[in-house]
């Protein structure tokens, strides 16, 4: 997975994000979702936590279209894991 490569040192193994991705999506979800986003997060001092939304809609061609949430896990994010030096326009970009 990209998000992996990103960073210098990884201290989630990748399974332990999968069961983190399966427990999210795997509670009762609201009707209406179009899309799932991955939001990243800097936690400060290089610390990364993720989270996900569910949009209601979702538009190639704008790049808000994650703005329409009818769900997250905010109460279960992803906790700081990832630590790097690298910018998060950078790593954004990297991940895309």
């Amino acid at each position: 997975m990209a998000l992996f490569g990103l960073f210098g040192k990884v201290d989630l193994p990748y399974s332990a994000f999968e069961e983190w991705v399966d427990a999210s999506l795997s509670v009762a979800l609201p009707d209406g979702i179009e899309a799932f986003c991955f939001n990243l997060y800097d936690d400060g001092g290089g610390m990364w936590s993720a989270e996900i939304i569910g949009a209601g809609s979702f538009d190639k061609e704008d790049s808000d279209w994650a703005c329409d949430e009818v769900f997250d896990n905010r109460a279960n994010p992803l906790p700081p894991s990832f630590v790097t030096s690298k910018a998060w326009a950078l790593g954004l970009s990297t991940a895309i």
